[in-house]
């Protein structure tokens, strides 16, 4: 449980599983993983709800690739089974996190994204230039590495510290704090 919301001991239910399942496979394009996952969906849901369960699931290796455009980069892409365990831990943190975002956060959010921190900078542009008559400057910027350089030690603490439920702390842990390949613990 969340400080404030009880997530019942049988937490993640069979119904949670193919809640996350839906969230996770809508609006993509399949994924080979997703694909390989869907041929024998009923099982390996229930695989996966067993091993959440008997706590034997580990996530499996992220999928490394660099991507070029706008400008390269180093991607680790989760496997489908594993972006399904993450759906149902960010189903239940989001509804305690949500609040505590500034308004000012688009991405990763459900309803703003992109489209709606472009609404928001045109809104604050007309506001702040009065209408067009006066020049308004922006500037845009990019943290190089910003992802890679985050403390997991820090972040782990961050994630685990409103967590009580033992099942979603233990899930959130095994993807949050455990070391990946090639990081220091």
């Amino acid at each position: 449980m969340l400080a404030g919301n009880a997530l019942s001991p049988e937490w993640p239910t069979f119904a949670d599983m193919i809640e996350a399942y839906r969230s996770c496979a809508r609006g993509k394009a399949p994924s080979d993983h997703q694909t390989l996952f869907e041929r024998r969906l009923l099982g390996n849901l229930l695989d996966l709800h067993r091993e959440i369960h008997e706590i034997h699931y580990k996530p499996s290796r992220s999928i490394r690739f660099i991507v070029t455009e706008p400008k390269p980069r180093e991607i680790f892409a989760a496997h489908f089974r594993d972006r399904i365990v993450h759906h149902l831990i960010v189903s239940e943190l989001e509804r305690k996190w949500e609040p505590r975002f500034s308004n000012a956060s688009f991405a990763c959010r459900r309803g703003r994204g992109t489209h709606g921190a472009l609404r928001d900078i045109q809104r604050q542009v007309r506001r702040i230039s009065r209408g067009g008559r006066s020049k308004v400057w922006a500037l845009q910027l990019d943290l190089e590495a910003f992802f890679v350089s985050i403390d997991r030690r820090i972040l782990c603490e961050l994630i685990l510290k409103d967590i009580r439920h033992p099942t979603l702390r233990r899930l959130a842990e095994v993807l949050t704090c455990t070391p990946k390949t090639g990081e220091l613990s």
